[in-house]
C-alpha cells in the first residue's frame, strides 16, 4: 500500500491498546480485507495488539484487532501507520461488508 499525503476519503477511527491506556485517535486512508493505513498525530509506538474501532458506510466496526507492521513519519509530522488484520472472523466479516458496499 502507498502512503500518500492528501486525502479527500477517510474513516475516523479510535485505536485503543488496552484498558489502562487513553484512546488515540486517527484517520483510516486506505482499507482492504487485509490491512489498513492510519495517519494519526500521535507520536505512538504500537508494538503489540491494536484494535480500532470505526465507522464506514453507516457500518460500524468495533474492537478490530491489527498488528502494526510498520510505521513512518511525514515532513508535516503526521504518522502513518500500517496494519494488518489479525482475527479471520473480523476479516470475513468486513470482506463481506466493504463487498456489499463495493456493488451498491
Amino acid at each position: 500500500m502507498k502512503t500518500q499525503k492528501s486525502h479527500k476519503k477517510y474513516f475516523p477511527t479510535a485505536i485503543m491498546t488496552s484498558d489502562e491506556n487513553p484512546n488515540y485517535w486517527g484517520r483510516i486512508l486506505e482499507i482492504d480485507q487485509n490491512q489498513c493505513i492510519i495517519m494519526s498525530s500521535f507520536k505512538r509506538r504500537f508494538e503489540k495488539i491494536i484494535y480500532l474501532s470505526f465507522e464506514m458506510d453507516n457500518t460500524e466496526f468495533e474492537n478490530i484487532r491489527c498488528r502494526v507492521k510498520k510505521i513512518s513519519r511525514d515532513s508535516d509530522g503526521y504518522f502513518y501507520y500500517e496494519a494488518i488484520f489479525i482475527d479471520s472472523l473480523q476479516k470475513s466479516d468486513m470482506r463481506q461488508k466493504i463487498l456489499q458496499m463495493l456493488t451498491k
